[in-house]
């Protein structure tokens, strides 16, 4: 028999000084756990032959197991590296958003544009435009969070908040309005990264995130198809929840398929066929129907013969 699910969306490498050195500028002292002091001397030999000329805002650890280091780069940039057991894991510069688009790559700019969003708007302290740098993966991300307008069907929406992140390459991995997480925030991700090179032990990582603080998604191309990888993440927990990718929209869908998406969603008939893609979890592999449009939609499952 056919298993039938329906849900309703909301909207919503490493290199060590070999000799000693004193930090040229001596970081701002907010309180002990914010002091320069209290970084591992194998963390600074790296930190300092990276960047030699940075001036420190702050130093920080936390759980003693992560350090970071928040500063200013010779470059004029505001950059922030984490530190994982004397590792570096994460690293983050942010752009000016007065004129981030004359400083995003040129495969990146182009995404950005073809999604449609104009009339950008910074003015909150929490907006900001970031390139992120991830040990394990494959390429670099972009990351733009901003109050923006947005083309939703037949009509623009204006001051949403929108989260995109594009991959150095210009693939977009994703476009929220709702349910993000700031990726400096999303500082390990190591065992979700694992977890995807040992199943797709071929696949190109492209990018990371998360979107609600315990569910990291790991997007990959998988011979030459982009999916998106999720894992439950939260203390000592952890597993795969699911692997979802699109379809294009030339593929030759089963019958019942096309017969679920002839009848459209029953209780919202205004809603148009939208998009279709593959779910692959734990209960089996699903086709994913939408209806509507990226705000306001419904997607019904329909489990694969």
């Amino acid at each position: 028999m056919k298993k039938v699910l329906f849900l309703i969306c909301a909207v919503s490498a490493l290199m060590i000084c070999s000799c000693e050195r004193e930090y040229p500028v001596e970081p701002e002292k907010k309180s002990p756990e914010y002091s320069w002091s209290i970084i591992p001397q194998k963390i600074k030999r790296d930190f300092l032959y990276r960047f030699p000329e940075a001036k420190v805002s702050s130093a920080y650890s936390y759980y003693g197991e992560y350090q970071g280091v928040a500063f200013v780069d010779n470059d004029g940039f505001r950059k922030e590296v984490v530190y994982k057991e004397g590792w570096l894991t994460l690293a983050e510069k942010w752009y000016d958003v007065d004129s981030f688009l004359s400083q995003l790559p040129r495969p990146v700019l182009g995404t950005y544009l073809a999604t449609g969003i104009h009339n950008e708007c910074f003015t909150d302290g929490n907006y900001y435009v970031v390139e992120a740098e991830r040990a394990g993966m494959d390429q670099k991300q972009y990351e733009i969070h901003c109050s923006a307008s947005f083309k939703d069907g037949d009509k623009v929406v204006d001051h949403l908040a929108g989260h995109i992140i594009i991959s150095e390459d210009g693939t977009l991995l994703t476009c929220e309005h709702g349910g993000f997480f700031p990726t400096i925030f999303a500082y390990d991700m190591d065992q979700a990264i694992e977890a995807v090179r040992e199943m797709y032990p071929t696949a190109e990582l492209l990018g990371a995130y998360n979107n609600t603080g315990s569910n990291d998604r790991i997007v990959i191309r998988d011979e030459g198809v982009v999916k998106t990888v999720s894992f439950y993440s939260y203390g000592d927990e952890f597993w795969w929840e699911e692997t979802r990718y699109s379809l294009p929209r030339l593929t030759v869908l089963p019958e019942h398929v096309l017969k679920a998406i002839d009848k459209g969603d029953d209780k919202n008939p205004e809603r148009k066929f939208f998009n279709v893609f593959i779910v692959e979890c734990k209960d089996g592999k699903y086709y994913g129907l939408t209806f509507g449009t990226e705000l306001n939609y419904s997607t019904f499952y329909l489990e694969m013969e």
